[in-house]
């Protein structure tokens, strides 16, 4: 892929951010740890680490749990680094696990916290620690397992916008590297993760339990749009949601839709309602991660972007289709049916261009208010023949 002038500018700018935060962090993360050793721990301790957002805990999840089971077969006392948003998920899903959880936006944005968690991490007097995560984040995993102190499992794969000399720290943090692996899905990667480590591959299986006790109580049948992204210009227009929840709400007289999000997105949420009318109900900011779970695993359908509701639903065994955009083309989205230890796969629909796989350094110049082209080129139409898609393959197969 030909590198456009507006990208070139945008990665200059990231590395040069990314070299005053390396030395910043950097400089801050010694002094807080200095004098401090982790000492080892006869009981034999293993720490893995997964600081990642909602969805890639979903996608994670079934080999999280080999690997952790893998671990305590061989007699050593699993301990979960996780972000904080998935830990009520991860307490029910690892339940014989100690959990610890990293605010992931306050470890980075704020220093109190930061050094708060740096010396919890150091006290813990892990032996070894487990970074499956593809490509590393040096500000957050490569410190996180700095912090642990113990030899390291990881892959040799950072972010393309990090300056060498940071990549260089960062890979003296690692006992085994494994080498990065380009062009495939996450769960390929989280597959060749542990055949490295030893685990065998039949410890890998979709989880059964994924929404135990997490239904909730409703009579009327519901689907469910999930607008929100990580980032706002990875969000299909609110006009086309609203446009095929029509289609699916006219096909489908006796259904509600139920508007799905973090508090950020209420007032996105809230214009979706209003164009539905009466047979829509906003829940963004109403509900936490448990009752979100609960929400999709009794739906009829989820409908969002490239972010974690239709992970959960291909979790649940729900019909999923994800509006997808070409930064992260085939890392997530679309799931490899030869390898997606879910109950159902998700339907994606994608406008393909020559420009995918950029990263999200976008060659072109986009408003702030509008989404990347990739993802604006999607047409209702198109996401309302995957809705179609999905629904006639939930009628004719159940659950995988």
């Amino acid at each position: 892929m030909n590198v456009s002038h507006n990208q070139h500018l945008q990665l200059i700018w990231r590395k040069t951010k990314r070299l005053l935060e390396f030395f910043a962090y950097g400089i801050f993360d010694t002094l807080v740890l200095a004098g401090r050793r982790s000492g080892l721990n006869n009981g034999g301790h293993a720490a893995i680490v997964h600081l990642e957002l909602l969805g890639d805990y979903v996608l994670w999840l079934p080999y999280g749990r080999a690997l952790a089971q893998y671990l305590q077969s061989k007699g050593q006392k699993v301990v979960l680094v996780l972000n904080a948003t998935v830990v009520p998920l991860a307490e029910q899903h690892f339940p014989e696990c100690k959990v610890v959880e990293i605010n992931r936006r306050r470890f980075v944005r704020g220093w109190h916290a930061r050094y708060q968690a740096l010396r919890v991490l150091r006290s813990l007097c892990i032996d070894v620690t487990y970074l499956p995560r593809h490509p590393r984040d040096t500000l957050v995993d490569d410190a996180t397992v700095n912090a642990l102190g113990a030899a390291a499992w990881g892959f040799d794969a950072t972010f393309a916008d990090r300056p060498w000399i940071d990549r260089w720290f960062s890979r003296r943090r690692y006992a085994q590297l494994l080498s990065a692996i380009d062009g495939v899905h996450q769960t390929q990667r989280h597959r060749t993760f542990l055949r490295a480590v030893g685990v065998p591959a039949s410890l890998v299986a979709p989880v059964s339990n994924f929404s135990s006790r997490l239904q909730i109580s409703c009579q009327t049948p519901y689907i469910v749009i999930a607008p929100g992204a990580s980032e706002g210009k990875r969000r299909w227009p609110v006009a086309q949601f609203v446009a095929v929840a029509g289609c699916i709400l006219d096909q489908h007289q006796g259904w509600r839709c139920l508007i799905v999000g973090i508090a950020a997105e209420r007032a996105m949420g809230e214009q979706i309602a209003a164009a539905i009318g009466e047979r829509a109900d906003n829940r963004a900011g109403c509900t936490d991660v448990l009752g979100l779970v609960g929400c999709i695993a009794q739906s009829r359908l989820v409908l969002g972007n490239d972010s974690a509701a239709v992970h959960i639903a291909a979790a649940c065994g729900v019909p999923g289709v994800a509006v997808v955009g070409g930064g992260h083309y085939a890392r997530c989205f679309p799931y490899n049916p030869r390898e997606a230890p879910v109950r159902r796969l998700p339907v994606t629909v994608a406008q393909p261009m020559d420009c995918f796989g950029c990263d999200w350094i976008c060659r072109y110049r986009v408003a702030p208010d509008r989404p990347f082209p990739c993802i604006e080129a999607v047409t209702a139409e198109a996401v309302w023949t995957g809705v179609e898609t999905a629904l006639a393959e939930a009628d004719r197969s159940p659950q995988r």
